[in-house]
Order: C-alpha cells, then structure tokens, then sequence
C-alpha cells in the first residue's frame, strides 16, 4: 500500500505485479543510465518524501545525486493512464 498527501486530500494505492515488475524495469534502466554517464547517485526506491504541512508521496523509484537529501532529486511514479478523466482535443 502507498499513500499520498496533497491540499487535504490523501490517496491510497495498492499496485499490483504488473506495476511493480514495470517499476523496476524503470529503475533498472535509470541506475544503467546513471552509471553509464558516470553521474554520482544514491538509490533511494520508494522512500517517503514530505513537505511537513502541504505534500506526502512515495514515487516507485527515486534517486539523490550526490549526498541524501529529505526530497529525492529525480522521482518516478507509475500511473495508469485513465482516458475517461483526460480531455482529448
């Protein structure tokens, strides 16, 4: 279960195996990269990121450059696209 906190709201999500198998493909493919560009990085997975008071999230992969830091510098979330919610022009 993740939870997530915005402007009074909070949200549960209960992903599935398809989501989790998508998500570490994701990561795998950002740590290659990373390591790669011989960019300087520390995983930091689904930690919880917050700002006290306004936002609460945990991202299905995330990553500090450099030192550990309270909010990740690069998340990523995994959402499942929903057509009936999204305006089409």
């Amino acid at each position: 279960m993740r939870l997530a906190y915005y402007d009074e709201t909070i949200e549960i999500l209960m992903p599935g195996e398809d989501h989790e198998l998508f998500a570490h493909v994701i990561g795998y493919l950002l740590t290659t990269f990373l390591l790669e560009q011989g960019i300087s990085f520390k995983p930091t997975g689904s930690k919880t990121q917050e700002k006290k008071g306004t936002a609460s999230a945990q991202a299905d992969v995330s990553y500090c450059m450099g030192d550990s830091k309270p909010v990740a510098d690069l998340s990523f979330e995994l959402r499942e696209l929903q057509l009936n919610n999204t305006p089409v022009k």
